[in-house]
């Protein structure tokens, strides 16, 4: 009886200590104020939107008691209840005891995610409920989240949508036979917080994005890569033995077809019929009409037809600018492999959607000319929804911020601006754009399957790590020997004044840095 009670206890300790435990710190989280714009502001065409969909949801959930009983349930914010709401879609039972290894990188890193959200403070947006002074039904009735708590707290990004988009992200990655209805389930975990009238819908559709950027940046964890091999060896076992399905077909040349990879009609919601007169075509006609085409005169604009090239070494090019340091087969040979081996699986995800849909682009729509210097004949045999070319970027830039996290704001910067480009262009509506990069974080969590894919990461990582090292080595009282004329670049290494010499070499005291 002793030993059972100290085997006991000391199973408790260790589920203690798995839960308390996250992959990074809150402090290293990435940053969205320097990546997203941020919630809309009341005049700006993307609020109709929220509002639209705010009046929807408060009377439609009369006529859905289901979908009530579901937003109830998504109410409890937190590891377990997530685990809670997805354990019918595994097949199998996750807890500590019965698939631990599952357990640890689930709970860690859902809690990890969460740190996202930690820039609510920056923007203290109010919450639907709170600008209404409106309480729904499921607010009254929860006894897991008052409504005081939500009146005095803020609504952008969404917390509860993060951490069920990174969580179905991650439990995709772990049972690709059933990655669509975690995927699908996932984004309507999010959108039961818009239902609720406790968030507006641009909350949760920038938290998704969010949260994706945090399993990039989980990615780059030399502790969560082990814990997510472990876990994917323990899902295999199971699916094996409680659905007879074989999870580890990865010799197969097959799996990141297009057929195999997570349905995009399953989890990302249909376009906008453009012949309707909604808030949504609103949005999408302004973005093109007046925000677009208003920068092409720019440097914005012309960048943006660059930008939209159909050459990946264009895109590759972007990132090595963010991460200041070359990308190619000579400089970077594993990372520019991985980010080879990684644009024809995002467009894989893109093709059913374009095909199903076949949505007319922008400059087709008004019979104009697209502002790009790609071929538009060739544009016009793909539909519009989802965005490729989005798609594309923003799975680059989760894979590059898995590699160089400590540049991961400026690196979602550059994938987002990517994005824009298209609608700049004129290639892509500003909906098709946001579909492409939710489909980019349903592919990162495809690629996540596959134990090849972190083989393919690990050497990236270690061959960015070992090159940084290279450029940063300390220096014992190194003089500075450089001209120091006004015009002389001038930079700053660990707090201390520094400049360029003739050599391109930037010195400083006890600091030598060879800038590319």
């Amino acid at each position: 009886m002793t030993k059972k009670i100290l085997i006991g206890l000391l199973m408790l300790i260790s589920a203690q200590f798995a839960t308390n435990a996250q992959y990074y710190q809150n402090t290293l989280a990435p940053n969205a104020t320097k990546f997203l714009p941020g919630p809309p502001a009341y005049t700006d065409t993307r609020f109709a939107i929220d509002m639209d969909r705010y009046f929807n949801g408060k009377f439609s959930l009369t006529r859905d008691l289901d979908r009530k009983e579901q937003i109830k349930a998504d109410v409890p914010y937190g590891a377990q209840n997530l685990v809670n709401t997805f354990a019918h879609l595994m097949g199998y039972k996750i807890s500590y005891s019965a698939s631990p290894s599952q357990w640890t990188v689930l709970y860690n890193g859902v809690t990890t995610v969460g740190y996202g959200a930690d820039v609510k403070y920056s923007y203290a947006r109010k919450r639907p409920c709170t600008e209404f002074n409106y309480t729904s039904t499921i607010m009254r009735e929860s006894t897991n989240e008052s409504i005081s708590s939500l009146k005095n707290s803020y609504s952008y990004p969404s917390a509860h949508s993060m951490t069920g988009w990174g969580y179905g992200m991650l439990l995709a990655g772990l049972n690709p036979c059933n990655q669509d209805t975690i995927l699908a389930r996932a984004y309507e975990y999010g959108n039961s917080r818009v239902l609720g009238a406790m968030h507006w819908q641009s909350d949760v559709d920038d938290a998704r994005l969010i949260a994706a950027c945090g399993v990039a940046h989980m990615l780059n964890v030399d502790l969560f890569r082990r814990n997510y091999l472990d876990a994917i060896e323990e899902a295999s076992k199971m699916i094996e033995d409680s659905l007879g399905l074989k999870n580890l077909a990865y010799e197969d040349p097959e799996y990141f077809a297009p057929k195999n990879m997570p349905n995009v009609l399953q989890y990302v919601p249909k376009p906008c019929d453009m012949t309707q007169t909604t808030p949504q075509t609103a949005y999408d006609l302004a973005q093109y009409q007046i925000w677009g085409k208003g920068l092409r005169d720019t440097e914005r604009g012309q960048k943006a037809r660059f930008d939209t090239s159909n050459d990946l070494d264009v895109l590759i090019n972007e990132f090595a600018h963010a991460i200041g340091s070359p990308i190619d087969s000579v400089q970077a040979p594993a990372l520019y492999a991985l980010l080879k081996a990684a644009a024809p699986i995002s467009d894989n995800a893109c093709k059913i959607a374009c095909d199903t849909y076949n949505r007319i682009r922008p400059f087709k729509y008004f019979n104009e000319e697209a502002y790009t210097f790609e071929d538009q004949s060739e544009m016009l045999k793909q539909g519009s929804y989802p965005s490729v070319n989005a798609s594309r970027a923003w799975t680059t830039a989760l894979l590059m911020a898995a590699v160089a996290v400590e540049k991961q704001d400026t690196i979602f910067k550059v994938g987002y601006e990517l994005g824009q480009s298209c609608v700049i262009a004129g290639i892509n509506w500003q909906s098709d754009v946001e579909a492409g990069r939710l489909v980019a974080n349903g592919t990162l969590s495809r690629m996540m399957s596959n134990p090849y894919f972190f083989t393919m990461l690990e050497d990236a990582i270690n061959e960015y790590r070992t090159a940084s090292r290279n450029i940063i080595t300390d220096q014992m009282d190194l003089p500075i020997d450089c001209d120091e004329k006004k015009d002389a670049p001038m930079f700053t290494i660990d707090g201390r004044r520094a400049t360029k010499d003739s050599r391109g070499i930037v010195v400083g005291k006890n600091r030598k840095i060879i800038v590319p």
